[in-house]
């Protein structure tokens, strides 16, 4: 099966993503945009990301003049134990900033043909039902019990997350919400896939997982926040961040982690020396650069299963932490905390940390949040740094706040 890629006029490329975020796969970085559209022209299902994930029959007999431009795209659970897809799109359109933007597809078909009509967005849907899971005071009651673990010392570090599940008063699209997002969100990564529960996954990640290319291996950790929503001069609030001992701490154990982690995919691992402040619209992070060489042979897969879920989303030790996560947490994350991003036939990919997202069918849909729980942590004001992500997501897709 033979692929070409050819140039796509400008003027269609905001057409593509608009396909992409509503029936296909989109990955929109400020570096990089990747979608895919026109249905599959081939996919696998892989059991479980720690049974191992063979990509040779995906790839197999597809040639290309350039292979990196060869996208399979993936939304990976959070669990290392549940099923995810992996897909080929029939169209992929990938744009760089300087460049024109490449449509990679077969030589018969004309990436034209398989825009279809897109109807009046609808960007400010009301929502007509809100609620929790677990309560405001059940979650606080087991980030206290997180606590107690903590000091006694059967883990260093764990993320607590909660959800918010609601219906609004009309059909959304993807589309939709992944404009509203990129426009109050621009330095983050939108994203928009199909999962294999029959929903659509799309949100705005501030965080790169991991990014693997011809000789690199780059991560973008985050952690440790505040809120910041409404305020106008955040410098005062970047300055404690820096200076907390608590958000300190939980960041240096994510970094420490992931620079070990990175030592078996890559060597000559390097980190920032110190963190520095990431500015959302609503919070504020800490976050770190880590850099590695790729090993031979070493895949953006590779790295991806040796990362999966880092400390940022999961815990540490990774064991004890997802045991506490399945003992606290009311149901399943699914898509939440995972990973979202796109592999290729040479081995090269970019997978990004699956947060600040919904997952919606129509009129229902689910968000969810989390905060990391170290020894020192406290249940109320964890509590209300979730209530903070939430609303944020539900202002950022316009069916108001919180009570």
């Amino acid at each position: 099966m033979k692929l070409v890629t050819t140039p796509l006029a400008e003027e269609l490329l905001q057409p593509a993503i608009r396909e992409a975020a509503r029936h296909g796969w989109l990955l929109q970085s400020t570096a990089e945009i990747r979608c895919g559209f026109g249905g599959v022209l081939r996919q696998i299902e892989v059991p479980a990301l720690d049974e191992g994930v063979d990509t040779s029959e995906l790839f197999r007999e597809i040639t290309c003049e350039w292979p990196q431009y060869v996208s399979a795209f993936a939304s990976v659970p959070f669990s290392r134990t549940e099923q995810f897809t992996f897909t080929i799109p029939r169209i992929t359109v990938i744009f760089r900033e300087g460049d024109a933007p490449i449509a990679v597809h077969l030589a018969e078909d004309n990436p034209r043909s398989f825009f279809t009509e897109n109807e009046s967005l609808i960007t400010a849907p009301r929502a007509v039902r809100l609620a929790y899971e677990p309560s405001p005071d059940s979650y606080a009651t087991a980030v206290a019990e997180a606590v107690e673990h903590l000091r006694r010392g059967d883990l260093s570090k764990v993320v607590l997350a909660r959800s918010c599940h609601g219906e609004f008063s009309s059909d959304v699209t993807g589309d939709a919400i992944a404009a509203r997002l990129h426009t109050l969100e621009p330095t983050c990564t939108i994203y928009s896939l199909p999962t294999t529960d029959g929903y659509r996954f799309v949100g705005a990640s501030p965080e790169l997982l991991v990014s693997v290319d011809s000789s690199s291996i780059t991560c973008h950790p985050l952690a440790g926040t505040i809120s910041t929503e409404g305020v106008e001069d955040s410098s005062t609030y970047s300055t404690w961040l820096l200076g907390s001992s608590k958000n300190r701490v939980e960041h240096k154990y994510v970094i420490d982690d992931i620079v070990e982690r990175l030592g078996v995919v890559g060597t000559n691992v390097v980190a920032d020396p110190e963190p520095t402040i990431v500015r959302l619209r609503s919070v504020t992070h800490l976050g770190s650069h880590i850099r590695a060489q790729r090993l031979p042979h070493v895949t953006s897969i590779d790295a991806l299963s040796s990362l999966h879920p880092t400390p940022a989303v999961g815990g540490l030790p990774r064991a004890e932490a997802v045991s506490l996560i399945e003992k606290l947490e009311a149901r399943p994350r699914g898509s939440y905390a995972g990973a979202v991003g796109w592999c290729s036939a040479n081995g090269e990919g970019s997978w990004w940390v699956a947060i600040r997202g919904i997952s919606f069918r129509r009129r229902e849909f689910t968000l969810w949040a989390g905060a990391g729980i170290v020894a020192d942590s406290d249940p109320i004001a964890e509590r209300e740094e979730t209530r903070n992500k939430l609303d944020s997501v539900l202002r950022a897709i316009g069916v108001g706040t919180l009570n």
